[in-house]
């Protein structure tokens, strides 16, 4: 054999040595770095998340309806601790509909509606079991209500809503003691989370929508006075508002 031929082969040989070392070295690297892709996975994250969590991540929840009322006294619901959450407002009440319209601050209702106008504190609730969102009304005494009979049910109500910031608690009225007794759940609550970026004023103004009072022309407010006259339920200029 000549020594052209042995050169070649050897130069084969070698090269042949050599391809193999790259792919044993490419496999040693995709293996090493298997191995740190592992170390970097926890096992907990392999596994199923919940229907009910996976739907969640799914579902985006939007604003319904605010209702403006003192919470069911079949329902457990807990108050949003935080001054963001709660606000004076002035209101007109009308109690046969368990309806409240709010006032904007630089409106003075006349002095025949005085009667019908009262200053609360309202607060954001949660019942627990859905969610779902209400706004609760507590009426301010003024200072020289304390001795009124209503002013105890006022007082035991602002003492649920400091109950309810910290657990959730059912809030029924007896009539016997004057005011309302709290019942607290022994049931850790898991309530949903309430809408992305919704702040209180927008639930304050979606609960309120169609009832700010602004001037002696809202509807509620001729209503309110013509019922104070003399056949006040009588039909102006053909119109009922």
């Amino acid at each position: 054999m000549s020594k052209i031929n042995v050169t070649n082969n050897n130069e084969a040989a070698n090269n042949i040595k050599l391809a193999a070392k790259d792919v044993e070295t490419s496999d040693n690297l995709k293996a090493k770095g298997k191995k740190a892709e592992l170390k970097n996975i926890s096992p907990a994250s392999l596994r199923a998340k919940s229907l009910a969590e996976r739907q969640k991540s799914l579902i985006k929840q939007e604003m319904g309806e605010v209702p403006v009322r003192k919470p069911s006294k079949q329902l457990f619901f807990i108050i949003k601790d935080g001054e963001e959450w709660q606000a004076e407002y002035d209101v007109i009440e009308l109690k046969d509909d368990k309806e409240y319209y709010v006032l904007t601050n630089d409106y003075i209702p006349p002095a025949d509606l005085l009667d019908d106008t009262k200053r609360i504190m309202i607060n954001l609730g949660q019942y627990i079991d859905d969610g779902s969102v209400f706004l609760m009304p507590t009426t301010i005494p003024n200072p020289g209500d304390e001795d009124k009979k209503w002013a105890s049910w006022s007082r035991s109500q602002f003492r649920c809503i400091e109950m309810a910031k910290k657990v959730p608690i059912r809030m029924k009225a007896v009539m016997s003691e004057g005011g309302y007794r709290p019942f607290v759940s022994e049931i850790p609550a898991d309530v949903p989370p309430l809408p992305d970026g919704k702040t209180f004023d927008d639930f304050v103004m979606r609960a309120f929508e169609g009832r700010i009072v602004d001037s002696n022309d809202h509807a509620i407010v001729k209503k309110l006075r013509r019922k104070k006259q003399p056949g006040g339920d009588e039909v102006v200029d053909g119109v009922d508002e």
